[in-house]
């Protein structure tokens, strides 16, 4: 018998969702990504990023749909591999405007790349440890069908999104927030 530990099945449905955009996002601009790799001299074809990133979306899509421990595995060892892409790219000292990871040109691979990335793999490799059920029993299980589980996973998805999207930029600009006038803080 299985464990199953119900409280990593929202972290673990995020974890994977991202994976599978992220993979999604290489497969349709694969520039940024096919950038990334060739500035700490790897190889970056065009259609080997898009074959990653292909991987990445099934890879993703798998392991939330069927729940299986290997799945969950190579989904974590995936999260390994981005953060240490991230460190040894901040290691080389490379001009790397952008990870690649939502293919876009503009997000800068940061420290909190490298947190989420581990945090995604902690909870992803405990998961494939102990167990979580698929999405079709799991969903079968909540409450209106599942519909507030999906529902706060989709704004989990996007905070996550922001922090590793906007927040690198935000805090490689050295600006603060807008004060209004007179310098209150509200």
């Amino acid at each position: 018998m299985i464990l199953r530990v119900d409280a990593l099945c929202g972290p673990v449905a995020v974890a994977a969702t991202v994976l599978s955009l992220g993979g999604l996002a290489k497969l349709v601009r694969p520039v940024p990504t096919s950038g990334a790799l060739r500035a700490l001299h790897l190889p970056g074809p065009l259609r080997g990023v898009q074959a990653l990133g292909l991987g990445e979306l099934i890879l993703g899509l798998a392991a939330i749909f069927t729940g299986a421990s290997l799945l969950l595995g190579m989904v974590g060892f995936a999260y390994i591999a981005f953060a240490g892409f991230v460190v040894a790219a901040s290691r080389a000292g490379t001009d790397i405007q952008s990870c690649g990871c939502f293919g876009t040109i503009d997000t800068p691979p940061s420290l909190v790349h490298v947190v989420i990335n581990l945090l995604f793999a902690a909870v992803v490799g405990t998961a494939a440890v102990v167990g979580v059920p698929a999405l079709g029993t799991l969903l079968a299980d909540q409450p209106a069908a599942g519909l507030p589980f999906l529902l706060l996973g989709a704004v989990t998805v996007y905070l996550v999104y922001l922090a590793l999207a906007v927040l690198p930029l935000a805090l490689s600009s050295g600006t603060s927030p807008a004060r209004p006038p007179g310098g209150a803080v509200p």
